[in-house]
């Protein structure tokens, strides 16, 4: 299946990790054959049954490592398929999209059941193909074909979308910024929607772990702690630097 452009930067880096991955267990698979002959090549008095059963087991330690590897096949596959994040490029105008999709079919459950409760059938009914027996008779056990718990449900997403839409809306309507706290660049990037916090030094393993214990987490490629831009992001940067000792005021 085709993606879309924006997922081709993480679809490289797994692609390049796998390649690298499989590299590596070629290069190890090779080098376990050498460990100890072959019994067709060798005959059985010419074998060492230690190196033979050390042979064995690595074989079966590589070949689980390979099944490691393939997983990243799985994950190739999976790029694009799951939710909106917050840091994709139009991020809110899949979200207003997702929202007016969700809107949409609500109305549609709403429309179904009212016209089966009107007709006893869905037969006819505009958005629907013909509806089975098996189906009528779900129908009819249930009293509409579509329940107040899916309906709820429906309603719960929709709210849901639309805070996340509210959210993200408000963040970058603020603007971001960069600001030098206790010697920590704070750094608020709206196109990622990522609170950042960059240091001079690498810290201790102590504030590493305050950093881990707020939500941060450290990213090779930004050289930075980040976490995802909102009220608890923020909230949670304001409570880690109130715990770091500002070593500037220091005689």
């Amino acid at each position: 299946k085709q993606k879309h452009p924006e997922c081709a930067e993480t679809i490289d880096m797994i692609l390049n990790r796998y390649c690298r991955k499989l590299a590596e267990w070629i290069n190890r698979e090779n080098a376990i054959g050498t460990m100890c002959p072959s019994v067709m090549i060798a005959g059985p008095a010419g074998i060492n049954r230690a190196k033979k059963e050390k042979q064995i087991a690595a074989y079966k330690r590589n070949a689980e490592k390979y099944e490691e590897i393939s997983g990243l096949i799985s994950r190739i596959q999976s790029v694009g398929t799951g939710g909106i994040k917050a840091g994709d490029a139009n991020a809110l105008e899949k979200l207003k999209n997702k929202l007016e999709n969700m809107e949409e079919c609500y109305q549609t459950m709403k429309k179904a059941n009212a016209y089966y409760k009107n007709n006893g059938t869905l037969d006819g009914f505009y958005l629907f193909d013909e509806i089975t027996e098996e189906k009528m008779h779900e129908y009819k056990h249930s009293g509409q074909p579509f329940s107040a718990y899916t309906l709820q449900n429906c309603i719960a997403e929709i709210r849901r979308i639309k805070a996340r839409i509210a959210s993200i809306t408000a963040v970058k309507e603020e603007g971001g910024g960069e600001k030098v706290i206790k010697g920590i660049r704070v750094v608020e990037d709206t196109d990622d929607m990522r609170i950042r916090l960059i240091f001079p030094d690498k810290p201790d393993e102590e504030t590493r772990n305050a950093l881990k214990a707020n939500g941060f987490r450290w990213s090779p490629k930004n050289s930075a702690w980040q976490r995802m831009l909102n009220a608890n992001g923020r909230w949670a940067a304001k409570n880690f630097l109130a715990t770091v000792k500002d070593e500037s005021n220091e005689s």
